[in-house]
């Protein structure tokens, strides 16, 4: 079973935001790794991913997979992350918001 949680970690600075999911292996008894990658859906974004993101997580394990919101430009952004693995596959949304001065903020949802 794929499990992709969103949480913690928010590292605010004038140059980036960085923020992680952490994609889980939910299945304790499972036989092998849950193997997969994340991906930016629209690559056109302040939204990205600082280096890819492949992972192999035995059963009760997790990976942490880093997602950076990079600009200076007043406003608000969305994009999707998407997760596709052996356990299945899922969209997440990230939305953020970067204010005057170059300081941003972004959730999941």
């Amino acid at each position: 079973m794929f499990v992709a949680t969103n949480l913690l970690a928010a590292t605010n600075a004038t140059t980036f935001v960085e923020k992680f999911f952490t994609v889980s292996n939910a299945n304790p008894n499972a036989t092998g790794p849950l193997v997969g990658t994340a991906t930016m859906v629209n690559t056109n974004s302040p939204f990205y991913i600082p280096t890819n993101i492949s992972f192999s997580v035995m059963g009760t394990q997790y990976y942490n997979a880093y997602i950076r919101l990079n600009t200076s430009k007043t406003g608000k952004y969305t994009n999707w992350v998407l997760f596709s693995s052996n356990g299945g596959n899922s969209t997440n949304m990230v939305y953020g918001t970067v204010l005057p001065g170059g300081i941003g903020n972004f959730k999941f949802k």
